[in-house]
C-alpha cells in the first residue's frame, strides 16, 4: 500500500484519483489472485479458492447497499452460512477481514450478539455485519 500513497501523496494539491483507483483495483486482484497458493486442501478442506473468490467478489457489492449487511444468500444463489462460513474464517485469520463485537451504541455491548461486523484493511472496504446465518456456529466457540 505505500506505493498506494506515494502516488496520491505525489501528485497533491491536485491528487490524480484514477492513477489511485488503478493501483488499489490491483491491489485487491493480487489478493484475489494469491487465494490459491495460500489455501492448504490439507489443513482446511471446507475452504477452497472457489468459496474464497465468491465471499472475496461479493463484497464491494454488498458494501454499497444502504444497509451495509454482508448476507451470504448474496454471495451464491441459495448459499447458506455454513457454505462461506469457513472461508469468511479464512479471511479473517489471514487479517484480510476482522471481526468485531457489535454495539447497541458506542461505549456499551449489546448482550447476546447477533452479528458479526468485518473489517478488511484500508483501501479494500468494509463489512459492517454479518448476519446471524454467517455466523461461526457454537462448536468453534466463537459467537
Amino acid at each position: 500500500m505505500p506505493e498506494i500513497v506515494e502516488a496520491f501523496a505525489s501528485t497533491l494539491p491536485n491528487p490524480d484519483f484514477t492513477a489511485v483507483r488503478k493501483l488499489q483495483n490491483s491491489l485487491v486482484s493480487d489478493y484475489r489472485d494469491d487465494f490459491s497458493k495460500h489455501v492448504d486442501m490439507r489443513d482446511s478442506p471446507a475452504v477452497t479458492t472457489l468459496r474464497l473468490n465468491q465471499v472475496w467478489d461479493s463484497i464491494p457489492s454488498q458494501l454499497a447497499k444502504e444497509n451495509k449487511k454482508f448476507v451470504c444468500g448474496v454471495v451464491r444463489a441459495g448459499g447458506r452460512g455454513k457454505d462461506f462460513e469457513s472461508a469468511i474464517q479464512w479471511l479473517v485469520d489471514a487479517s484480510l477481514a476482522l471481526r468485531a463485537s457489535a454495539i447497541a451504541q458506542a461505549g456499551t455491548i449489546a448482550f447476546p450478539v447477533t452479528r458479526i461486523p468485518l473489517v478488511p484493511p484500508p483501501g479494500i472496504g468494509r463489512l459492517d455485519e454479518v448476519t446471524p446465518s454467517c455466523e461461526p456456529s457454537n462448536d468453534q466457540g466463537q459467537r
